[in-house]
């Protein structure tokens, strides 16, 4: 596999925003994830495009995920700071930084679950660069009106209050574990739940 470089820009309203670019073809992809997922989300993916050739590829961290800043004055506010506008906007900064056109063009933008939500909104707003739109498992995300659907920050909290939290959510710790191993890995949960034995616990 070709190496992948990491990146960092800066979004329109200040917000650090971390991407990774993979490949050197003509066609340009970008890769969005849903919710609380990096874009490392999507490496299988990646491998089968890199072994089509002719591809570079974009793969974005959303504010808030990844090694993306998170800005919880915006969430605490809740002004607009993880609106699917924002998201959206942050996609294309993230684009202009990884020198793909002035103005871009061509761009396929593939989304799944809110980065699909995403990938909606930065065609509304820039129709002429987006070439496709791929849209995985995902909806409008219009719940919050004109301006996109608004979405609450990464849970930061101690492992055994996010469980517990969940298990009310949706309803049992079973469902709670099969949740939690969609999202994180089991080393990431073992470090937040050490005396419960990870998501199994």
């Amino acid at each position: 596999m070709e190496a992948a470089t990491r990146h960092t820009t800066t979004a329109t309203d200040g917000v650090r925003l971390s991407y990774t670019l993979v490949g050197t073809g003509p066609v340009r992809v970008v890769f969005i994830p849903g919710m609380c997922t990096p874009g490392a989300m999507w490496a299988p993916q990646v491998a089968a495009f890199l072994a089509g050739g002719n591809v570079s590829m974009c793969l974005l961290d959303n504010r808030g995920s990844g090694l993306s800043e998170t800005p919880w004055a915006h969430a605490l506010a809740w002004h607009g700071g993880y609106s699917t506008d924002q998201l959206a906007r942050d996609c294309w900064s993230v684009v202009a930084d990884a020198g793909w056109g002035t103005p871009p063009a061509g761009i396929h933008l593939v989304g799944h679950s809110l980065g699909g939500m995403i990938a909606q909104r930065a065609a509304v707003q820039r129709p002429a660069a987006v070439a496709s739109l791929a849209l995985l498992a995902t909806h409008d995300g219009n719940a919050g009106g004109a301006g996109g659907w608004g979405w609450p920050p990464r849970l930061c909290l101690p492992g055994g209050v996010l469980r517990a939290v969940l298990a009310v959510v949706v309803g049992g710790a079973q469902l709670v574990d099969a949740v939690l191993g969609l999202h994180y890995t089991q080393a990431f949960l073992e470090e937040l739940v050490p005396d419960e034995g990870g998501a199994g616990g």
